[in-house]
């Protein structure tokens, strides 16, 4: 027989629950709209100058362009950090065509050195002597404008001695030596041929010292059948999950972290560079193209910190390895040469008296010329190109 009692009790507990559960959906639904529209910076990546100016003094940044005025290193800095991505087939992603005042990326990959239509040309002529120059967001050219880069400076250096060079940009973000060797694969499959590619490295394959480019993560999850990876990612676009994250993640670098020494981190890091080196040179020499390779400048390595306002110790705490790791790859330079092919262009940062740096990685116009004359000098020095007219 049904008691009577135990189902008024059941009802009751029930109705109890039901109405707890359903004030804590609505709190915790509340919550997290309160987070999405006040706390936006903490749960949600900026773009654009906003970027930038979140973390730093807006005078601090406008002190890097000494020749621009506030809005208009406002509109650089907006069309620098504001361009989404787009897949590119076995590179990852590649950086968006656009036309802007300061930075131009062209359909077919490359960022524009001038304002010259001729040198935007494509596919590249023959009558010219064709330079592709493969880097991250520091060749790219993150914060400063087309002709500011330093695949421009090169251009415009040689171009004092031989008025039949030109010099292609293919600098992308994020991008490190297994990208860039896949990138100029691709050319060549194209039937892209230039006459000398430059890949300037360092910084990213340290980054990247677990093989994986970025969008790793987001690319795993297209395949992922895991229920708890799915889940996971979910919660991950929670704005509470978001705010907590960003709140351990601040007190964790805040916090004092001593780093020692990785040297099979560093070796890692470097035979897979050097690896990669040898695998675009035997490419390269089947093709007939002269290779060039770059050891390129860090804060961390051979550059006065107290010049560089957007330092701190909370931020540093990710580069200890590559100050370690450029001092290693330093010492084998200074005892091998590496080859007659390479040159360390790394402590060009010491050369440049005006600011150095336009925020904690990227270069400022003097540094980009400075690193593109360290360039110049050794094509020359290495008879790479010569002042002969085609």
């Amino acid at each position: 027989m049904i008691n009577i009692k135990h189902i008024e009790k059941f009802k009751h507990f029930y109705v109890y629950f039901a109405v707890v559960f359903l004030n804590f959906l609505i709190l915790f639904f509340l919550i997290n709209i309160f987070i999405f529209l006040f706390f936006a910076d903490f749960t949600f990546k900026p773009v654009g100058s906003k970027m930038l100016y979140d973390n730093y003094s807006k005078e601090m940044i406008w002190e890097g362009y000494p020749n621009l005025k506030p809005e208009e290193v406002t509109r650089l800095l907006d069309e620098t950090w504001s361009r989404p991505r787009i897949f590119e087939s076995y590179t990852g992603y590649r950086e968006i065509p656009v036309s802007g005042k300061y930075v131009n990326v062209t359909e077919n990959g490359f960022r524009r050195v001038s304002f010259s239509d001729e040198q935007s040309l494509w596919p590249i002529s023959k009558d010219f002597f064709n330079i592709f120059i493969f880097g991250g967001s520091t060749t790219f050219g993150y914060g400063v404008s087309d002709e500011e880069t330093i695949p421009a400076h090169i251009q415009k250096l040689i171009l004092k001695n031989n008025k039949k060079v030109r010099v292609y940009n293919f600098g992308r973000a994020a991008y490190f030596s297994i990208q860039e060797r896949v990138l100029f694969e691709k050319l060549l499959l194209a039937g892209h041929k230039p006459d000398l590619a430059i890949f300037i490295d360092g910084l990213n394959d340290f980054f990247h010292y677990d093989d994986n480019p970025e969008y790793t993560d987001q690319m795993s999850l297209l395949f992922a059948k895991d229920t708890k990876v799915i889940l996971k990612e979910a919660l991950d676009l929670i704005p509470l999950k978001k705010l907590i994250s960003f709140s351990w993640l601040n007190n964790k670098n805040n916090s004092s972290i001593i780093i020692e020494k990785d040297e099979k981190f560093i070796d890692f890091v470097l035979l897979r560079y050097l690896n990669n080196k040898k695998i675009i040179e035997s490419v390269a020499k089947n093709f007939d193209i002269n290779t060039v390779f770059v050891w390129q400048p860090v804060p961390v390595y051979s550059y006065d910190l107290s010049k560089h306002p957007f330092v701190n110790k909370n931020n540093l705490n990710n580069y200890t390895q590559i100050k370690f790791g450029y001092e290693s790859f330093f010492d084998t330079w200074n005892k091998t040469g590496i080859s007659n092919n390479f040159v360390w262009c790394a402590n060009e940062g010491l050369k440049v008296s005006s600011r150095a740096y336009i925020d904690l990685v990227h270069y400022s116009n003097a540094m980009n010329l400075s690193v593109a004359s360290c360039v110049v000098d050794f094509l020359y020095n290495k008879m790479f190109i010569s002042n002969v007219v085609r």
